[in-house]
């Protein structure tokens, strides 16, 4: 993906290949991939995939026993949200047919 110029279609496929690292008990593989994931969204400004990948980060911090990482992630994922919630809530733009 990389090679072609597709930084979220790479970035995804890492969160994916973190997500592989989590089932399979390497929680530090898992982080490594999530963070970097989560870096390039917050590059490239996509939200919703901000999002999903804080979703797993918290999920592995819960699972790690890292009750004070999820939980910041917790409350960045809860601003995240709100302002997605914002955002949809607006009006409607002008669609030309």
């Amino acid at each position: 993906m990389e090679e072609f110029g597709d930084r979220r279609g790479a970035a995804r496929n890492l969160g994916a290949i973190g997500a592989l690292h989590q089932r399979m008990g390497r929680p530090q593989q898992a982080l490594t991939c999530y963070a970097e994931s989560l870096e390039v969204f917050r590059d490239l400004g996509d939200r919703q995939w901000q999002a999903r990948t804080l979703e797993a980060l918290i999920e592995l911090h819960e699972e790690t026993g890292q009750a004070e990482l999820a939980e910041s992630r917790r409350t960045e994922l809860t601003g995240l949200m709100s302002s997605l919630t914002r955002v949809s809530q607006g009006p409607l733009p002008s669609r030309r047919l």
